[in-house]
């Protein structure tokens, strides 16, 4: 069993371009304080929404593949309404832990305490993913195009 510290925090992100439809992911897992894992990757999608909860998502699919200590306390910090307003704790109480609920955090605030910098941070790693499917997608295109 994976002894917590009973708080896992969490700092999820979603970055997306509406103009090619590429999207980024990332989050980020800390136990009592102390980092324990980060992850990002890419995503085409149809909006911004797609991708923050996508984030969101692969969170809660690493979560759940841990055993958790029973008294484990989730807390996930998003700058999306959506994530706020759409999560259930349903599949992470399912793997033990106690309680999980979605904070809403103000985003791009700059780096002025832990928490800030967390969110800068998955922010930073998104938008990395996004521009890489972004790349992706514009080689696509143009591989098909006639030269002139």
């Amino acid at each position: 069993m994976l002894n917590t510290g009973n708080k896992v925090s969490v700092f999820t992100e979603g970055s997306f371009c509406r103009r090619s439809g590429a999207g980024g992911w990332a989050f980020t897992v800390t136990f009592s304080g102390s980092q324990q894992h980060q992850a990002s990757g890419p995503l085409s999608a149809q909006d911004n929404n797609a991708v923050e909860w996508h984030a969101l998502m692969r969170a809660v699919d690493h979560l759940c593949e841990m055993e958790l200590a029973p008294n484990t306390n989730v807390t996930f910090y998003a700058d999306s309404a959506y994530c706020r307003d759409h999560f259930t704790p349903d599949r992470l109480l399912a793997a033990g832990a106690s309680s999980a609920e979605v904070r809403h955090t103000r985003a791009h605030q700059g780096a002025r305490n832990a928490m800030a910098l967390r969110n800068e941070w998955v922010d930073r790693l998104a938008k990395e993913a996004m521009r890489a499917e972004r790349d992706r997608l514009l080689r696509l295109a143009t591989q098909g195009m006639p030269s002139q």
